[in-house]
C-alpha cells in the first residue's frame, strides 16, 4: 500500500545511514564554542516530525482565526486525477486496463500545472480573494490526490468551486465517476467543528501518524504510525512536496523572528509587533500584519560552494524589512567536523592478525642481501608456499617491463 516494501525497505536504511553520520558529526561554533552533534541540532528544527506537524498545525489555526475576523467560509476541497493516471482500482485492488503508466510525480505535476495553475490565474483575474493549504497522500495505488482547506469570501465561493470544477474536468469529463469524484466540496460547518480539527487528520497522517489511530484505507485496519512511514517513503521516492500554504505570508521570515531574544528600541517600530506575534506563536497576527502591508523577506548570504567550484550556496542569516532594514538573526559561523570518537573507530587497528602479502618477509643479513639484490635489477620475493621466486629484469634497465612480458 502507498508503496512497495522494497522502497519502504531502502528509505529506512537510508535514514539509519543519515542518523549515524549526524551522530558521528559535530558542529561547533565559533563565537561561544558550543558543541552539539548534527542529530542534536536537527532534533530542534522542522526536521523533527513533532515540530514539523505542530508548526502546520500553528499556521493553520492562524489563518483559521484571521479567517474567521475576516468572516471568510471555509472549503474543504477534494482534488483527483482522471482514471488513467491509476494503476489500479480503488474497490477490488484489480489492475486497470485503461492505466497509461503515468509516474506518481507526473501525475502531480498534472494536478500543478494543468488544473491548480490555471485556476490561480483565473482567480485572480476575477478577484477573487482566498488563501488555504494544499496536503498531497497517496491512494492505495500511489496515485497522488489532493486535499485542500480553502478560506474564502462567502459571495467568492460559487465562483470559485466553479472555476476548479471547470479546469478538473477538462481532462476526460465524461469518463464514468468524473462528475462526482474529480472534484469534491464540503462547507465546514463551525459548529460541528473547526476547520484546524477537520484537516489535522491528513496533516498527522502524512508526517507520523500522531493521535490518528487506524487507517482505514489499507486492505486491513492498520495503525497510521506504520503507514505514515510508508507514506513519507512514496513522497520521498517520488519528490512530492506534501505540504503548501497558498495565499499566506512565508514561512522561513517567521522562524528568523522566533530565533531573536528580543528587538531593540530602534526596530520596535518596524518589527516590534511581527516579533511578538511570531516569538508568541500567534500566525493569526502574523498573517493580519503581512496583509497590512508589512513585507518581511530572507536576508541570504551567498557563499562560493566548498564542495562543487564555481558554484555558489545560499543560506539565510536574518530578515529584510520593507526592503530597507536588514536585521541579523544568525551571528557566528557553526564549523562541522567529525567526533573523536568516530574518527578512531574509522582508523580502528585490523581485527587480524593475518598478511596476505605474497612477499617473503628477511630479517637481518637475509634483509640486507635483499635489499641488495633488489638494488641490482632482481627482486626476491615469495609466494605463499614460501618459496623464493626470481623476477627476471625488464627488457631495458631501469624503464617498466613491457605488457606482453611475464616472469619465467
Amino acid at each position: 500500500m502507498y508503496a512497495s516494501d522494497e522502497t519502504v525497505k531502502r528509505r529506512q536504511q537510508q535514514k539509519r545511514k543519515n542518523a549515524k553520520l549526524m551522530e558521528n558529526l559535530e558542529a561547533v561554533h565559533d563565537l561561544t564554542g558550543e558543541v552539539c552533534t548534527l542529530a542534536e541540532l536537527a532534533a530542534t528544527n522542522t526536521s523533527n516530525p513533532a515540530i514539523r506537524r505542530t508548526e502546520l498545525m500553528t499556521r493553520v489555526r492562524g489563518l483559521e482565526e484571521f479567517s474567521g475576523q475576516l468572516g471568510f467560509v471555509g472549503l474543504f476541497l477534494t482534488l483527483t486525477t482522471p482514471s488513467r493516471m491509476h494503476a489500479r482500482h480503488s474497490g477490488d485492488g484489480s489492475a486497470n486496463l485503461k492505466y497509461d503508466d503515468t509516474s506518481p510525480n507526473k501525475a502531480h505535476r498534472y494536478l500543478c500545472k494543468k488544473v491548480w495553475a490555471p485556476v490561480m490565474a483565473k482567480l485572480q483575474r476575477e478577484g477573487v480573494d482566498y488563501f488555504g493549504i494544499r496536503v498531497v497522500e497517496p491512494h492505495h495505488d500511489g496515485t497522488p490526490h489532493w486535499h485542500m482547506l480553502v478560506f474564502v469570501k462567502p459571495e467568492h465561493q460559487d465562483n470559485l468551486t466553479a472555476i476548479l470544477r471547470d479546469y478538473t474536468l477538462r481532462d476526460s469529463p465524461d469518463e464514468p465517476g468524473a462528475q462526482e469524484r474529480r472534484l469534491t466540496v464540503k462547507a465546514i460547518d463551525p459548529a460541528k467543528g473547526s476547520a484546524t480539527g477537520y484537516v489535522a487528520k491528513y496533516i498527522s497522517k502524512n508526517i507520523d501518524g500522531h493521535a490518528v489511530g487506524d487507517d482505514y484505507e489499507a486492505d486491513t485496519p492498520t495503525d497510521s504510525r506504520a503507514t505514515a512511514e510508508r507514506v513519507e517513503a512514496w513522497a520521498s521516492l517520488w519528490r512530492i512536496r506534501q505540504f503548501q500554504f497558498f495565499g499566506a505570508p512565508p514561512v522561513t521570515p517567521y522562524r528568523e523572528l522566533r530565533r531573536l531574544q528580543a528587538v531593540p528600541e530602534s526596530w520596535q517600530s518596524v518589527l516590534g509587533e511581527a516579533w511578538k506575534a511570531a516569538d508568541e506563536g500567534d500566525f493569526c497576527a502574523y498573517t493580519r500584519l503581512h496583509r497590512a502591508g508589512l513585507i518581511l523577506k530572507p536576508l541570504w548570504e551567498e557563499r562560493e560552494s566548498a564542495t562543487y567550484y564555481g558554484e555558489v550556496n545560499k543560506r539565510v542569516r536574518g530578515v529584510i524589512v520593507n526592503g530597507e532594514v536588514r536585521i541579523t538573526t544568525r551571528e557566528g559561523e557553526w564549523i562541522v567536523r567529525e567526533k573523536e570518537s568516530a574518527r578512531q573507530d574509522r582508523f580502528s587497528a585490523p581485527w587480524t592478525r593475518v598478511n596476505n602479502s605474497t612477499h617473503k618477509v628477511s630479517k637481518g643479513l637475509e634483509c640486507e642481501q635483499a635489499l641488495t639484490s633488489s638494488s641490482e635489477g632482481n627482486e626476491i620475493g615469495g609466494n605463499r608456499e614460501g618459496k623464493e621466486v626470481k623476477h627476471r629484469e625488464s627488457p631495458e634497465s631501469g624503464a617498466r617491463p613491457a605488457q606482453n612480458w611475464r616472469p619465467e
